[in-house]
């Protein structure tokens, strides 16, 4: 297998103990520095855990590295049980692949990732996707935020390695504090992600999120005769998944209506894995599918991204259609725009809202001075003594 120059810088990085920080395009080779590692290892006994995202990608990855020869297993909280313990234990695999929740709450790998004789052979901590740690660190997963954590669970000269397609400055100045990792001390790689064989094109909407008809063009092949073109269409939340979903294939003719299906984080594992397994061969054409789902996708033959109305950001959007044609050949990347987002900029309408908000603030202090006065003149009309007096009267005795 060829590796690139700064595969091997990278590789070197880790062996001399330095926390590394890798930014390449999807498809690009991140794995490939702790594999490297793995290789320089003369005992056989060394360790790599990477922690990734989602079980799918765990599964996926863990295939093809045991395909390169390089033993490796998934481990979560659905294919753990008492043999992959003692597995582990015995340092079967070497390449050990999991997620935040498994290292810091799972009773049973968590107490192994705090023994001595397991993590004195682990030689680097690997986090894919790491701009997880700072999208998902907030409510959706809190143990992202906590991966710090795994340092004390590790020998202090164990390097951590964060890899990610798309994690601009101020999302990796979050990720390296999630991680602490420290600049002075760490290897920065970053080789951009653009993809020059990809052409992005974006197009207005004639509606928001009811207009399903914006996406109908992705039949044209199979209602010409011809086939469907192998394409992933993104989403921003689950209900307009189904929603297209069930739309597309009501258009189709019945016998290939089921060359188009679905993916998002309610699916059940197995029919993720189906699902998966489907597209991967060919026999699904078309999978309309949220972030969460796409994440980590690594199918080569994929010639057409389409994002169903604006991403949360534009790193999102960088990162769902990297997924497209990994083999290399020319594919395209549609972005669908709501009409919504392309509003023109009114100054006028700026200086309204301003003037609107001054108005608010003097009339909310005015109330206060109201009240203020209000107090003031209660208290003389009482006949309350002022702070004055009373600093007068202190420590004196009244007369009687």
């Amino acid at each position: 297998m060829l590796y690139y120059d700064w595969q091997l810088d990278v590789t070197e990085a880790l062996l001399l103990h330095l926390d590394s920080i890798v930014i390449a395009g999807t498809g690009s080779g991140k794995t490939g520095p702790f594999t490297l590692i793995l290789m320089a290892d003369e005992t056989e006994k060394k360790v790599v855990i990477v922690i990734s995202p989602l079980n799918e990608l765990e599964k996926d990855q863990a295939a093809r590295l045991t395909q390169l020869g390089l033993s490796a297993t998934s481990v979560n909280a659905e294919v753990f049980s008492p043999k992959l313990q003692m597995e582990l234990a015995e340092g079967k695999f070497r390449i050990i692949l999991t997620s935040p929740e498994m290292c810091l709450e799972h009773k049973e790998f968590s107490r192994l990732m705090r023994t001595p004789s397991f993590t004195e052979n682990i030689c680097a901590v690997a986090i894919d996707e790491a701009h997880c740690a700072s999208h998902w660190g907030g409510n959706f997963r809190k143990k992202y935020a906590e991966l710090y954590k795994l340092r004390a669970f590790v020998p202090c000269h164990v390097p951590f390695l964060a890899t990610s397609a798309t994690i601009p400055p101020h999302i990796l100045n979050d990720v390296m504090q999630k991680l602490c990792i420290h600049p002075q001390s760490t290897y920065f790689v970053n080789r951009g992600n653009d993809r020059p064989n990809i052409t992005v094109a974006a197009f207005r909407m004639a509606g928001g999120a009811s207009n399903l008809s914006a996406l109908n063009f992705t039949l044209d092949g199979a209602i010409e005769g011809g086939s469907l073109e192998r394409t992933i269409i993104f989403f921003n939340d689950r209900d307009t998944t189904m929603r297209v979903w069930s739309h597309l294939r009501s258009i189709l003719p019945e016998e290939i209506c089921n060359q188009i299906d679905f993916l998002h984080g309610f699916r059940s594992q197995d029919s993720h894995t189906i699902v998966m397994e489907k597209f991967r061969e060919g026999s699904i054409k078309i999978l309309c599918a949220t972030e969460a789902a796409g994440m980590g996708l690594d199918i080569a033959d994929i010639t057409r991204i389409v994002q169903f109305m604006v991403p949360p950001s534009l790193s999102v959007w960088v990162q769902r259609y990297g997924h497209a044609v990994r083999s290399g050949d020319a594919g395209i990347a549609i972005l669908l725009v709501e009409p919504l987002r392309l509003q023109p900029y009114n100054v006028y309408t700026m200086y309204t809202w301003f003037f609107i908000y001054t108005i608010y603030m003097y009339l909310h202090m005015a109330k206060y001075m109201v009240y203020t006065w209000y107090i003031i003149l209660s208290q003389i009309a009482n006949g309350v003594p002022s702070l004055r007096c009373n600093r007068k009267l202190k420590g004196r005795t009244p007369l009687h």
